[in-house]
């Protein structure tokens, strides 16, 4: 039953152990994802209900906290409930706030709160509430999910990787296996199993994952080559289209350098370069226009004779813009604002660069519709230097219709072409975003153009991860300024192939995990089933059936551990067959020993406990002596103090005892603190027989400890052998143990009577000693009482108290802490009232008994209060009278006389003219002084009571300066001894330097003239001379001059 209990316990506390671990977790859990919620709401734009819900939030996560906290109060139960509440919590906000996260955080919340609910909460009809409560909670959030607030918010997450999926899959693992390592361990069928089946399936994991990953990145691989071949080849079919124009701009300037060149045969003039242009134009009906500009007289010289005429401006430069206008004439016009920075960057930007450009995207109407167009500039250059530019102006509409042909992945892949400049050319199916910052489409922009400007092709992620980029160059001549082809591609069109390929390896995977499982149950039921078996039979032993036999037939390590547990229950039935009685041998000696504990726990006297337990343990363990011996106090003699029978009375008698060392069994069992024990004296060395006990066969002693230390022992002893064995010695142990209880509260009983009688007894004295003091004759007669006869009281007299020794009266002691002072008496008429009358005069006795003991206490303490008062009083006036008579000044007194105070004689008080009122000036009750008050009336109560309060502080205050003096004077007085013990113990010391009488002497005296300052003699007489005569200070003096003369 013990390990019973045990294993039930142990298994409560790890059931505990792992709901509290489980607590941990999920409040940990729930803490982050309140806080990383909390973040996410205070990156949204401030709403009402956003700080509605950063409160709820907030306060989740203090109650998270709570719940840590109460766990770690061993609160289990209360922090379960609080975070299911949380979680409840959590998300019907999350639901009501974000839009589509319904799926995901439903999943979330019906998994945390069956953890909750199964690990942490207690059975019953509690886990039942809170499952419909989970349900109740699951409708909610799909009515919100139907319902759509308007003031649900869209956000965006970054996705979560692999490595986040493989995270928290092991956090969920860890989770569940700790809650479910109670179950499994219940099981060996089932250890097998899970971890078999754990093994197994992290394999197929793993390979299935390392698969789907192999197959993922090679579908991502692909997708991502292909897309790069279809932007680089729209790339260059841009290319080619955008060539043209900036091929004739590049012969234009090339021709028109030919005016710089000394070795060129032509010689062109303003108007054959303008009828170039123009031809141009005609022969290519789709461009915009075509243009030259040249610096200053670098055309030919005369900019100053075309100054202001037609196709120039101000400065005379050769400027012509030949245009297509809407209704497809062409008409020249001068370029303007061609020197200002922006505006006229087309041909500043190539003076600066010295190198081809194009500009793009530039709008310009055409039959009232705006027309995309780029202008394609080269400089006119010659030996390094430059003198002007040629360009051409043609539409690229072809760009947005080669954008809008692109058909990848059913539509879902957008494209876009756009300068190195970061400015929109084209975007597919969006023409809006012309001329617009490349930033509308990626936000990245800046981390994405230096890749751009070098003309690189290359492929990244959005920072959202949900598209794929391409990026390819569209080179324009020998611009240095290439644009890109881009392409945008939706991750999830790439991936498609892959998921659908993961999808079907998983289920795979599923299908051949659940056939191992079922393959892997059906093989470990075979390996476990002899081993429940045997368990069954097990079991049925433990409850006590050991008929049962284990029915394993194999030949293996389960077929030999049956047999021995066979041989082993057998084994059991023999053993106990004799181990029973044996129980109920020991069980009937412990009640035996404890009967008789309980009979000796009685404390009374010494002498008779113990009698009665000898003769109570020869009785029911039916033995044939004991004795029991008690240590004196000094522990050297073990004095034999009860026996049972004639012989205990004789030994008893004798005074018998016995030395505490090992000569003796009682001895021995005293000095070693431990049980002798003799089953059979004829078998054994140190037995001594006793003449008196001559049938002796058997004998135990067992030491009476009390605290760890031995206060006696318990001597027994049997007619037959192997009566006293080691088997009943803890029934004999465990009375001893009682039995020395016993002895000790007996001693202890003893010591508290002997010491409280000692007590009253000294309590009667010092109340007699008391009265005897109170009634000293002197403040109150020796004898004090007072009768009442029916019409008055009077003083008790002798007769009177002859006469109330009557036999009719009921009399009771006046006793104060057990002395009787007196009686009180009463005559009564009707016997029949005498237990009554003797009942009430008991009790008034006890009442005046106290109520006399406290005024005679009170009295006296008045008496010692007057006694101390006159005492200070006459201290204070002997005080005050040797101040007076060692003062130069007997008495001082002092008068106002409203200029200054001087001192004055005892008349000048008669010689005051007018009234006087004179106070005294009082120390403890004793009058030192008086002041008095010239022309004060004595009815003014006003004056006469303030000079009051003066002569009350000046007592004080010159009763303080007189202590303080006597103090000062005390302490010369010891200052000055305190020397002359200093010069005393200097003599000494001088003196005892030395062993020559004359150097004695010498050093005496010197050491005396010294300290007082004066000639001494200090001399030896001879024969008694100066004996009884005592020296002048005259002869003293004359006697040496030096301290060290005056001795031979």
């Amino acid at each position: 039953m013990n390990e019973t209990g045990q294993t039930a316990h142990s298994r409560d506390n790890n059931i505990a152990l792992t709901a509290l671990r489980g607590t941990y977790g999920l409040a940990t859990l729930d803490l982050l994802t309140c806080a990383y919620i909390f973040l996410l709401l205070t990156r949204q734009p401030a709403t009402p209900i956003i700080y509605f819900m950063m409160g709820v939030f907030l306060l989740s996560i203090v109650a998270a906290f709570a719940s840590i906290a109460l766990t770690i109060r061993r609160r289990q139960e209360l922090a379960a409930k609080t975070l299911y509440w949380i979680s409840v919590a959590i998300a019907v906000s999350a639901v009501s706030l974000f839009i589509g996260r319904a799926p995901d955080i439903t999943i979330a919340t019906l998994l945390v709160q069956a953890m909750l609910i199964r690990w942490l909460l207690p059975s019953g009809a509690s886990r039942r509430m809170y499952y419909a409560i989970s349900i109740a909670v699951f409708i909610l959030m799909w009515g919100i999910e139907w319902l759509a607030p308007p003031w649900r918010i869209q956000i965006e997450t970054q996705p979560v990787g692999p490595a986040a999926v493989i995270g928290f899959g092991i956090i969920l693992a860890v989770l569940v296996f700790l809650q479910t390592r109670q179950i499994v361990n219940r099981s060996i069928r089932l250890k097998i199993t899970v971890w078999i089946g754990g093994t197994v399936i992290a394999l197929f994991i793993i390979l299935a994952g390392h698969s789907i990953a192999t197959v993922r990145r090679t579908f991502i691989e692909n997708a991502q080559k292909a897309a790069l071949a279809v932007a680089e080849s729209h790339a260059r079919q841009i290319r080619a289209d955008t060539e043209t124009p900036l091929n004739i701009a590049r012969a234009l300037a090339q021709a028109l350098t030919a005016v710089k060149d000394p070795r060129s045969p032509a010689d062109l003039t303003r108007d054959d370069v303008n009828a170039m242009l123009r031809q141009v134009l005609v022969e290519n009906p789709s461009y915009l226009g075509t243009y030259t500009l040249w610096e200053p007289n670098a055309f030919d010289g005369l900019d100053s004779q075309y100054r202001n005429q037609p196709v120039h401006d101000d400065t005379g430069r050769f400027i012509p813009y030949w245009i297509r206008s809407d209704d497809g004439s062409i008409a020249v016009i001068p370029l303007e604002q061609y020197e200002t920075p922006g505006i006229g960057d087309w041909y500043v930007l190539p003076r600066q660069n010295k190198t081809e450009m194009t500009f793009a995207p530039l709008i310009y109407p055409i039959n009232g519709v705006d027309t995309v167009m780029a202008s394609f500039v080269a400089p006119i250059m010659y030996n390094g230097t430059f003198y002007g530019i040629a360009g051409v102006d043609a539409p690229i509409g072809f760009v947005q219709e080669i954008l809008d042909s692109i058909d990848l992945y059913d539509g879902k892949a957008d494209a876009v072409l756009l300068a190195s400049s970061g400015t929109l050319i084209g975007a597919s199916k969006r023409p809006e975003l012309v001329n617009q910052p490349a930033t509308e489409i990626y936000a990245d922009f800046a981390d994405l153009q230096p890749r751009i400007a070098a003309g690189e092709a290359f492929i990244s992620m959005s920072p959202d991860g949900n598209f794929l980029r391409v990026f390819a160059p569209v080179e324009i001549g020998q611009t240095g300024q290439p644009w890109s082809f881009g392409l945008i591609i939706p991750f999830s069109e790439v991936t498609a192939p892959a998921t659908a390929v993961a999808l079907q390896q998983a289920g795979v995977s599923l299908g051949l995990i659940v056939l191992f499982f079922l393959l892997l149950w059906y093989l470990s039921n075979q390996l476990t089933r002899p081993i429940v078996e045997l368990t069954e039979t097990a079991n049925a032993v433990t409850q006590g059936n050991l008929g049962v036999a284990a029915n394993v037939q194999s030949r293996d390590e389960t077929g030999i551990l049956a047999n021995a547990f066979n041989a082993m229950t057998r084994r059991l039935r023999e053993t106990l067959q004799g181990l029973e009685q044996r129980v109920a041998d020991r069980t009937r000696n412990l009640e035996l020993a404890a009967e008789v504990g309980r009979a000796v726990s009685q404390v009374r006297a010494l002498d008779v406990m113990l009698k009665d337990a000898c003769d109570l343990i020869l009785k029911e363990f039916n033995l044939y002596y004991v004795q029991v011996y008690l240590t004196d106090p000094g522990g050297s003699i073990l004095r034999l103090e009860a026996g049972t029978g004639t012989v205990g009375l004789e030994l008893l008698g004798r005074g018998h005892s016995l030395p505490v060392n090992t000569g003796s069994i009682n001895g021995r069992a005293v000095v070693e603190k431990r049980s002798v024990v003799i089953s059979d004296t004829a078998q054994s060395a140190t037995f001594r027989p006793n003449e008196l006990l001559p049938e002796t066969r058997g004998e135990m002693a067992v030491p009476l400890i009390v605290a760890d230390k031995v206060v006696g022992a318990l001597d027994m002893q049997a007619s037959q052998p192997g009566v006293l064995t080691d088997e009943i010695l803890p029934a004999f142990e465990a009375l001893a143990g009682q039995l020395a209880v016993a002895i000790q509260n007996a001693n202890l009983l003893a010591e508290t009577e002997q010491a409280r009688a000692q007590v009253e007894a000294q309590a009667r004295r010092l109340a007699r000693a008391g009265w005897d003091e109170y009634l000293d004759a002197i403040h109150k007669p020796e004898r004090l009482g007072f009768v009442y006869d029916r019409k008055q009281v009077l003083p008790l007299t002798e007769t009177d108290g002859t006469q109330t020794a009557d036999e009719r009266a009921v009399s009771a002691p006046i006793s104060v802490t057990g002395e009787a002072l007196g009686s009180l008496a009463v005559e009564i008429e009707d016997e029949t009232r005498r237990g009554q009358a003797l009942e009430l005069v008991n009790a008034v006795s006890r009442q005046v008994a106290q109520q006399i003991e406290n005024l005679r206490l009170l009295e006296s303490a008045e008496r010692f209060r007057t006694a101390a008062e006159d005492a200070s009083r006459r201290l204070t006036r002997e005080g005050w009278r040797d101040y007076l008579n060692i003062s130069a000044d007997k008495t001082k007194r002092y008068a106002y006389d409203l200029k200054e105070v001087r001192p004055v004689d005892a008349n000048a008080e008669r010689s005051m003219p007018g009234a006087t009122v004179a106070l005294p000036i009082k120390l403890r009750g004793e009058t030192i002084g008086k002041i008095s008050l010239q022309g004060v009336a004595p009815d003014d109560a006003d004056s006469i009571g303030f000079a009051g309060i003066v002569a009350e502080r000046l007592s004080a205050h010159v009763e303080n300066l007189r202590l303080n003096m006597q103090t000062e004077q005390a302490l010369a007085t010891t200052r000055q001894f305190g020397e002359r013990e200093q010069a005393l113990r200097q003599i000494t010391s001088a003196v005892r330097g030395s062993t020559d009488p004359a150097v004695i002497l010498r050093t005496a005296a010197r050491e005396l003239g010294t300290m007082f300052g004066r000639r001494v003699m200090v001399q030896i007489a001879e024969g008694g001379e100066t004996r009884g005569q005592p020296t002048t200070s005259n002869e003293a003096s004359s006697t040496s001059n030096s301290s060290d003369g005056g001795a031979s």
